[in-house]
């Protein structure tokens, strides 16, 4: 039997223990008894463990986590009991710590109870000094504690008999009995998903690990858990109350959202609600674009924007300084947006006499303004060659020639 472990042991297991916040120690006393086998006191003493004179104690000093510990001299007991908390028997591990305070090898007879003191299983003796670490399989013990009884068995040491500190369950051997889960409203037809924390098993009205939600509201579900970890005790049984309630196309309770045309969800205020498919043309997932010139047109048109509908290039500018045609630029049609990309001028005789990449469309200071190298050109024909970018990427050439007016 794994009844008790060195002091040094306890030392070194109690901060990672309390530190995850995770042992729970014993919150209640359920009853007590002080048999007055030591004279010198007439009720339970003890002290707070940091050198204090002996005193006049509650026997609540040895609940929850604290340095004070009470005594219990030949026949003395308390029945500590756990509310908000219950031990199991964990596989491969201890349950139980009882700490005693005292080094005179005091002894005490422990018992277990699965209904807060109202009947007893005998677990055996243990002794002070030391830490005692309990394991409810060394006594084959499989029910639920809420309580245990400390009975002291002698008056030995300088506070006569078993020197109680605190009692609490190990990590591991925690849970909470008569658990209710709470969930929030569901939706009609939705999956719930009621895997178990330690991917345990259901039994009774649930025999799979989600539960398809048709039922009215109210409906209540009273399975049974046979396997799980903390915190929900193994064959605990557990209240799921299941609400079913309207919901919207995005699983929102009460919520507005609706499926548009175009198969969405979201909120009928929305801008975009039923348009996202539509084509420029109005038309749910049709395939009429806009193109080049901005014509809402087929794909499939052949009669769709050509290059001459794309740009104007007048044939003659008078580049006079009066502020009419000074310059020989390129205009877009409207609605089309586009880019010279490359803009040469030639005299007749093939040589190159001004050329631009990407001048600017709103300034005139890059469009050719008839002088050559700083000086003003003669009157005459000129031949262009122009490239155009469309914002689709697409390259236009344009050539031919403009008269140059004084």
């Amino acid at each position: 039997m794994k009844m008790t472990k060195a002091l040094f042991f306890f030392a070194l297991l109690l901060p990672s223990i309390i530190g995850l916040g995770q042992s729970k120690y014993a919150d209640v006393v359920i009853d007590s008894f002080y048999s007055g086998a030591n004279p010198a006191f007439s009720s339970f003493y003890g002290t707070n463990g940091n050198g204090g004179g002996i005193v006049l104690v509650n026997p609540s000093v040895c609940l929850g986590n604290n340095p004070w510990f009470v005594s219990l001299p030949k026949d003395s007991y308390l029945t500590i009991g756990f509310v908000d908390n219950t031990i199991f028997d964990a596989p491969n591990q201890d349950d139980i710590f009882i700490q005693e305070k005292g080094s005179a090898a005091e002894l005490a007879d422990i018992y277990v109870s699965s209904d807060f003191g109202v009947s007893f299983t005998y677990f055996g003796q243990i002794n002070g000094g030391v830490t005692n670490a309990i394991d409810l399989q060394d006594i084959g013990y499989t029910g639920l504690v809420n309580a245990i009884k400390i009975v002291g068995l002698d008056n030995n040491g300088s506070s006569p008999g078993f020197d109680l500190a605190r009692i609490y369950g190990i990590d591991g051997a925690n849970c909470s009995a008569n658990a209710a889960l709470t969930i929030p409203d569901v939706c009609q037809d939705s999956i719930l998903d009621l895997r178990t924390l330690g991917g345990g098993k259901w039994e009774g009205s649930l025999t799979a690990d989600s539960l398809l939600v048709t039922q009215d509201t109210g409906t209540k579900y009273l399975t049974h858990i046979v396997e799980d970890v903390y915190p929900i005790c193994p064959n605990d049984t557990v209240l799921i109350p299941v609400s079913v309630v309207p919901c919207d196309c995005s699983g929102t309770p009460f919520g507005h959202n609706e499926v548009d045309i175009c198969g969405i969800c979201q909120d009928p205020l929305d801008s975009l609600f039923g348009k996202s498919c539509l084509d420029c043309a109005g038309v749910p997932f049709g395939n009429f674009t806009y193109d080049a010139c901005h014509q809402c047109l087929s794909q499939d048109d052949v009669t769709r924007c050509g290059r001459d509908n794309i740009a104007f290039i007048p044939n003659v500018f008078s580049p006079n300084g009066d502020g009419l045609n000074d310059y020989f630029r390129v205009y877009f049609r409207q609605g089309v947006v586009g880019t010279v990309v490359d803009y040469s001028i030639f005299s007749r005789w093939g040589e190159l006499v001004y050329r631009q990449s990407s001048p600017s469309l709103r300034g005139g200071e890059t469009w050719w303004d008839g002088r050559i190298h700083g000086k003003t050109a003669t009157s005459g024909v000129y031949i262009y060659h122009i490239r155009v970018e469309l914002e689709n990427g697409e390259l236009l050439e344009y050539s031919g020639d403009v008269t140059l007016l004084r």
